[in-house]
C-alpha cells in the first residue's frame, strides 16, 4: 500500500496582509468645537467663534461644530416656533464663511435650513472654504421623532449621498451625515462607497426624557466606531453638550 505524500503550496513573500504602507499624503490635523446653548445668540457665537480659532491655531484643516451650531436645540418641543435660514445667506453659512475666510480653515456649521419649496425645511451641515463659499452641503437622511427629539415636526428627511457631497481636500475625502444617521449603517457604506475616508456627524444626542435610566451613550460612541471599522474609514462625532430642558445632552465628542 502506497502513501502519498503532501502538496504544499507555498505562496510567493508577500509579507502581512495588516502592513503598513508608506504614506502618499500629508497628515492632516481635524478639530471639533463641542459647545453648549449659551443662552443668548451673540454669546453663542462668541464661544463658537472663539473654539474654531484656538483649533485654527494649533494648524486644524477642518474645524468641526455641533449640531444646530448657534441655535438652541429646539427640537425639545413640537412648537417652538424657531425659523428655518437660507444658504448662503443666512446667519449660520455668513458665521461660517467668515471664519473660514479668517482663519484659512474649512468650517462646519449645522443649521435648520428654509425649504424653498415650502414645507418643513431640512437639518443641514454646511462647510465654508477658506474661499469663502458653501463647498458642501448634505442634509440629514433620518429624522427621529419622540419625546425630547421632536424632529419630525421641523425637519423633513434629505436624499441619500451621490458622491456630490464628499468635501475632498489633498489630505483627504469627508463626509458629512448627522446625529441619527449614525444609527444607520447603510449610510455610511454609501459615503464610504463614494469615496469618503472621514465621515463626520454633527450631533445632539443626550438623555430620554421619559427613560431617564436609559443611558445610550456607550451604544452611540460603539456604533459609530462599528461603522468606521466596517467601512475602513476614520470617524468623527462632535457632540452638544449641557442641559436644555429635559434633555441633558452627552457632549463626550469624539475623533
Amino acid at each position: 500500500m502506497s502513501r502519498t505524500s503532501p502538496v504544499v503550496l507555498r505562496a510567493p513573500n508577500l509579507g502581512s496582509p495588516a502592513r503598513a504602507l508608506p504614506p502618499t499624503r500629508q497628515p492632516v490635523r481635524v478639530a471639533v468645537v463641542q459647545e453648549g446653548w449659551h443662552g443668548d445668540a451673540a454669546v453663542q457665537e462668541e464661544a463658537i467663534a472663539a473654539g474654531v480659532r484656538l483649533a485654527a491655531g494649533e494648524g486644524a484643516r477642518l474645524i468641526c461644530t455641533q449640531e444646530l451650531t448657534l441655535s438652541p436645540y429646539f427640537a425639545i418641543t413640537s412648537d417652538d416656533g424657531a425659523e428655518a435660514e437660507a444658504i448662503p445667506d443666512g446667519r449660520s453659512s455668513r458665521f461660517a464663511i467668515a471664519l473660514a475666510t479668517e482663519t484659512g480653515a474649512y468650517v462646519l456649521a449645522s443649521l435648520f435650513e428654509v425649504s424653498t419649496e415650502g414645507g418643513l425645511g431640512y437639518d443641514t451641515a454646511i462647510v465654508a472654504s477658506p474661499e469663502g463659499k458653501v463647498v458642501v452641503r448634505t442634509r440629514k437622511v433620518h429624522i427621529p421623532g419622540g419625546s425630547g427629539y421632536h424632529e419630525d415636526h421641523y425637519f423633513q428627511p434629505g436624499r441619500a449621498p451621490d458622491g456630490s457631497d464628499i468635501l475632498e481636500l489633498e489630505q483627504g475625502r469627508f463626509g458629512f451625515p448627522t446625529c441619527y444617521d449614525q444609527w444607520f449603517p447603510e449610510l455610511a457604506r454609501l459615503y464610504s462607497l463614494q469615496g469618503a475616508e472621514v465621515i463626520v456627524y454633527p450631533s445632539a444626542i443626550g438623555s430620554e426624557p421619559e427613560h431617564p435610566d436609559f443611558d445610550t451613550e456607550a451604544q452611540w460612541e460603539s456604533v459609530i466606531v462599528a461603522n468606521g471599522i466596517m467601512n475602513g474609514t476614520f470617524m468623527i462625532a462632535v457632540n452638544r453638550i449641557g442641559t436644555e430642558g429635559p434633555v441633558t445632552f452627552y457632549g463626550s465628542s469624539f475623533i
